[in-house]
């Protein structure tokens, strides 16, 4: 078995093929290390059913409010990105500061290390 979740690309790379290559390329080295079966967490059961798809289990959501996450709404909708090609030792501590004491905190979140 071999697992593909939270597959998502940029706004401006979106209908361009970009995941479809990701996709495929995922199916071609699964297939090559043996991993007969793949299992795909999507977010959208209908668009990934257009793709061939399958549910083989129930899906299990919830909901919360902001507040019990800590978001923040005057951030929401909010995106930076930097390049990492030249991390800045600098900021990536920073952003490890700042991530790392969250991770602990919440589900489902990873530490941050310098790899």
């Amino acid at each position: 078995m071999g697992g593909i979740g939270f597959v998502a690309t940029y706004l401006e790379y979106r209908n361009k093929g970009v995941m479809k290559a990701i996709m495929i390329d995922a199916l071609e080295r699964m297939r090559h290390h043996g991993q007969t079966i793949p299992v795909l967490a999507p977010y959208s059961t209908s668009f990934y059913r257009h793709f061939g798809w399958e549910l083989f289990q129930e899906q299990l959501q919830f909901s919360c409010e902001l507040s019990t996450i800590g978001a923040d709404p005057k951030l929401m909708n909010e995106v930076k990105r930097t390049s990492f090609d030249r991390v800045n030792a600098a900021v990536w501590h920073d952003i490890k500061q700042f991530h790392n004491p969250l991770a602990n905190s919440r589900d489902s979140m990873m530490q941050r290390s310098d790899a």
